[in-house]
């Protein structure tokens, strides 16, 4: 399952595939002197195939698509949900935008509007006298599984609203963040849409830090003969597509058949493809194909949409001029689907996150199996920053020592000081345990007598601790403090907090630690 363009090139290392525990942490794989010849290494794999997706050779495939979005003869690309990103995924802008400088090419990020919120709202860490909590903040109120691409945009109340809690949070911080910036420019887009509104507001605070790329959405530039070449092939395909699960489930030792992604449904003359059907605002739908030659059906989930002409699905300008007639419906990739046309079709090289690194390995196979040519290599960036919040390293310790002593008191009172005082109740547990010691002795397999005694003992602890109760309690007290401070550092080291929430010092450092422009040199 490599991901090199050859053999010469170092390989990701999937083992170190692993999110940076530490404030500053940065992860690139491959390391940033070897990422100009990986790309290089891609072009001039990508120059050489030769081959046809919907009746269009891949060189005009790729010359018409990549055309119409720069005239560099370099793209770098990444890609994600157009959410309120991490300093993690953050950091891929960070270095595309880098090695396209390095590369005099271009770097754009491929905004996955096709995508659905999982929840329309930010999450943000509260710190006050009694600890850290979250609390979530709508900024949108959005069916489940409905597009980003339909969202509308936020009003002039709603916006007011969304950013006067964030910034009543974020006031108290002592470095200040960038917030202001995204929420100025959030307010005030003038775009079509929320996804329009959120990206602006994103590359107003990136232009601050000199991050400047290119935004893609994938509603807009989405389309073409891929689309003809999967609807023509769907079901070689779907074969393909879930034979390379298998191997991934195999090599992963995955069992759930919905892991990574669930297998592609196909059976007889019906089949499911990797594709999305919806209507704006609509909730996403699977897209099927039903082969009845002469005809053949495009159906969202069961619902029949488009009768084609089977012979002639593979034509690209036939299958688009049919595809504008079924307006206002939408087709857009999932997820396999839309990194294999970025890697094949889109970019010289795709930066990935941690998640989409290891899940494109599947990519690799489909590639390799449908198209019989080796795949592009990727790379993956990543990073952490944590929040400006009060930290307790030690808190699972504590808390740990703290039960320790509890379970102490509970079965050995006598070990206190202020406890052990009372002669009368010690001599009486004294005794029970060396009655209960003459039975294991005597009488081991005694059932009943050996529960009755060890109620006994028990009994005698209770008494005994009963005595001076303040010293359980100050003991849970100091559990439940503890048991708080943990959730307050849990809250603390989470990484996936919204980047602009971290201090410009921060956001700065974090900069400086990401690989710079003659840092690709090599």
């Amino acid at each position: 399952m490599s991901t090199t363009a050859n053999d010469n090139q170092p390989p990701i290392d999937y083992l170190r595939l692993l999110a940076p525990a530490e404030h500053g942490g940065v992860l690139l794989q491959p390391a940033a002197e070897h990422l100009r010849h990986l790309v290089m290494e891609n072009a001039k794999l990508l120059g050489k195939c030769d081959f046809t997706i919907g009746n269009i050779h891949i060189q005009q495939a790729r010359r018409e698509l990549r055309s119409s979005i720069t005239d560099c003869a370099t793209i770098i690309a990444t890609g994600h949900q157009p959410d309120f990103i991490h300093a993690g995924v953050w950091a891929k802008h960070v270095v595309a935008v880098r090695l396209a400088k390095a590369l005099d090419g271009r770097a754009v990020n491929v905004v996955v509007d096709s995508d659905a919120p999982r929840k329309t709202c930010i999450t943000i860490p509260h710190t006050t006298e009694h600890g850290t909590t979250l609390l979530n903040i709508p900024y949108a109120q959005w069916p489940v599984e409905t597009a980003f691409e339909s969202m509308p945009p936020c009003n002039d109340r709603a916006c007011t609203d969304f950013g006067d809690r964030l910034r009543d949070i974020a006031a108290a911080k002592e470095h200040p963040s960038l917030l202001d910036a995204f929420l100025d420019t959030y307010a005030t887009s003038t775009g079509t849409d929320w996804v329009d509104q959120q990206v602006t507001a994103r590359k107003a605070v990136e232009s601050l830090l000199s991050i400047n790329m290119e935004d893609l959405r994938i509603s807009r530039v989405w389309t073409g003969p891929l689309l003809a070449e999967l609807l023509t092939r769907a079901k070689e395909f779907a074969h393909i597509y879930n034979r390379a699960l298998t191997q991934y489930r195999a090599a992963h030792r995955v069992r759930s058949l919905d892991r990574p992604l669930p297998n592609l449904v196909c059976d007889n003359n019906y089949c499911e493809t990797a594709l999305w059907i919806y209507k704006p605002g609509g909730q996403r739908k699977r897209l099927y194909v039903r082969s009845e030659p002469p005809a053949t059906t495009l159906l969202a989930d069961d619902q029949p949409i488009v009768s084609l002409d089977t012979d002639r699905l593979h034509d690209w300008e036939y299958l688009n001029n049919k595809l504008l007639t079924i307006t206002p419906w939408a087709i857009r990739p999932r997820a396999l689907t839309l990194t294999l046309w970025a890697r094949l079709l889109l970019a010289d090289l795709f930066i990935h996150g941690i998640g989409g690194a290891k899940y494109d390995r599947i990519t690799d196979i489909i590639i390799r199996d449908f198209f019989h040519v080796q795949p592009p290599a990727i790379a993956c960036a990543s990073a952490t920053l944590h929040l400006d919040l009060p930290r307790y390293p030690h808190a699972e310790q504590e808390q740990r020592s703290t039960r320790q002593a509890l379970r102490d008191l509970q079965f050995n009172p006598q070990r206190y000081p202020t406890i052990a005082k009372n002669n009368h109740l010690l001599d009486q547990r004294a005794m029970v345990i060396r009655q209960s010691n003459t039975l294991k002795q005597q009488r081991p397999d005694d059932r009943a007598a050996r529960r009755e005694i060890f109620n006994r003992i028990r009994e005698c602890n209770k008494r005994i601790n009963d005595l001076e109760p303040q010293h359980r309690q100050h003991l849970q007290s100091r559990l439940l403090f503890w048991k708080q401070r943990a959730a307050d550092d849990i809250i603390a080291r989470y990484r996936e907090h919204f980047f602009v929430l971290n201090s410009r010092p921060d956001l700065e450092m974090l900069l400086s630690k990401l690989p710079n422009v003659q840092d690709f040199a090599g």
